[in-house]
């Protein structure tokens, strides 16, 4: 797990991936096309799999940096709210002499927030501001050439 956000390039870190037909292989090409300079902008860059010519939404280097910042906000506020909710719960429960389920609660929600928050984590260090435009191909992290299961499948899909 990197600690650290990945850097923001004047071209996307993801890559244009084409799946194999009949496998769960993906073959990765390069994007090639330049993110701009302000906003986002709808463009296109070739698969090397296939020649087609596949439209992709890229966005600026500020635009992706303000995400990932938005993104790390949300899950701190996640976690301290839920975190302190949990702990307050446990202490209420304890303080005041109410039966064991408030802090039971308590310990439950401080316990889960870990699981909960750490999708806002991942998202403001690897968020890439390109996404496919093209149901057929999708975009994958480098050396991500093979389907497997996890939370979020290793896909970047058009218009997620």
């Amino acid at each position: 797990m990197r600690l650290r956000q990945a850097p923001v390039d004047a071209t996307p870190r993801l890559e244009l991936a084409h799946r194999v037909p009949g496998s769960d292989v993906y073959r990765l090409h390069p994007i090639t096309a330049r993110r701009p300079s302000a906003g986002t902008v709808d463009t296109a860059t070739p698969c090397g799999t296939c020649g087609e010519t596949v439209p992709l939404r890229l966005s600026s280097a500020e635009w992706v940096r303000s995400q990932r910042n938005r993104q790390l906000l949300l899950g701190v506020t996640v976690l301290l709210v839920q975190a302190g909710g949990g702990v307050l719960l446990i202490v209420w429960g304890i303080r005041l002499g109410w039966s064991i389920l408030p802090a039971l609660l308590g310990f439950l929600l401080v316990m889960l927030t870990p699981f909960t928050t750490g999708e806002q984590f991942r998202d403001s260090r690897e968020e890439d501001g390109a996404v496919s435009l093209d149901p057929g191909h999708t975009l994958r992290e480098p050396g991500n050439t093979y389907d497997h299961v996890d939370s979020d499948g290793g896909n970047y899909e058009a218009g997620l």
